[in-house]
């Protein structure tokens, strides 16, 4: 069960021990013990990549764009508590600065940059393919220190790095061209989300149907 600001949905996803019988899907659950995931993302490393580039949906990864293991927060509760703090904390800061009433966030996603893997994600856009456009804003939230690498950079301004404290956020539009430098130490942990509107939220719900067809 998962939820978005003002709407609860049901999944019900397919489980099934070799993936080949799924074929290509928008996203796929690993479940394993906390000692199995090193190997794990180092036998996976394909599985880890870019959704889309130059403004087309890729239906195969590509561990050259991106290496990233991500893990989405499923216990409600916790979802609870992150919707509170950031319609309390964050939302009224994101409307001051950009004037966007924000109604919708995509994702409650934990991102891991590890320098074991050579985490990093290249140059890209977050909202240039269909399935995507309705996003306005990106989300990333720092949640530990003591990593090498791993910063947020603007390319097209420059190669000025960006890095937020503990517990502090970073949020741009989706329409700049960033990416993440590689990590060359230890792992870097950040939540990472996208914020929109109804608007939006008119255009994903339009742009799944399309897809379904």
């Amino acid at each position: 069960r998962s939820s978005d600001l003002g709407e609860d949905f049901t999944v019900h996803p397919r489980a099934v021990r070799d993936p080949a019988e799924l074929g290509p899907q928008d996203y796929v659950i690993v479940t394993l013990k906390a000692h199995q995931v090193p190997g794990v993302v180092v036998r996976l490393g394909g599985a880890f990549g870019a959704i889309e580039r130059d403004g087309q949906a890729l239906k195969r990864f590509n561990p050259e764009f991106r290496k990233r293991l991500d893990y989405y927060i499923a216990d409600e509760p916790a979802v609870i508590r992150c919707r509170e703090l950031l319609a309390t904390r964050l939302l009224p800061l994101v409307f001051r600065a950009f004037q966007f009433r924000t109604t919708r966030i995509e994702r409650w996603l934990v991102g891991c940059y590890d320098a074991r893997t050579g985490g990093y994600f290249r140059p890209h856009r977050d909202n240039t393919a269909a399935i995507n456009a309705h996003r306005r804003f990106a989300l990333t939230i720092n949640l530990n220190e003591g990593y090498g690498g791993g910063d947020l950079v603007f390319p097209e301004y420059g190669r000025k790095t960006y890095r937020a404290a503990i517990g502090e956020a970073i949020v741009f539009s989706c329409s700049l061209l960033h990416e993440v430098t590689p990590v060359t130490r230890d792992r870097r942990y950040a939540f990472l989300s996208f914020l929109y509107d109804e608007a939006g939220e008119k255009m994903r719900n339009e742009s799944s149907a399309n897809l379904g067809r």
